[in-house]
């Protein structure tokens, strides 16, 4: 009996192949939208009138725009982990078919 059933192994090429390009494009709206997090505190220090940097830092670090857009990230970094993991989780299917089929070819070059 076999461990991994070729419907899991097609559904597992299916995800590493990636025609639509899902895992890239989670992966760069995550990097672009970490970047622009930059610019949206760089923007907020630059609005805000204190003298020193660690109280414009904290002003633009506890504005609203900068939390909606923090969150915007974390949304988006959920998304890029989630289909890394699929990724990943499809690597290990096909790992152990390959596995179990070596494993079937060295039996049964045994058995002849």
């Amino acid at each position: 009996m076999s461990m991994v059933s070729q419907e899991k192994v097609d559904a597992a090429l299916t995800i590493l192949a990636d025609k639509e390009g899902v895992a890239a494009s989670s992966r760069a709206a995550h990097e672009y939208e970490q970047d622009r997090l930059k610019v949206i505190k760089a923007r907020l220090m630059a609005r805000c009138n204190e003298k020193s940097i660690a109280a414009r830092e904290m002003y633009a670090l506890s504005h609203e725009d900068y939390e909606t857009h923090l969150k915007h990230v974390r949304e988006l970094a959920e998304l890029r982990y989630h289909n890394q993991d699929r990724r990943k989780a499809a690597e290990a299917i096909v790992d152990v078919w390959r596995s179990e089929n070596a494993t079937n070819r060295t039996f049964a070059r045994a058995a002849s």
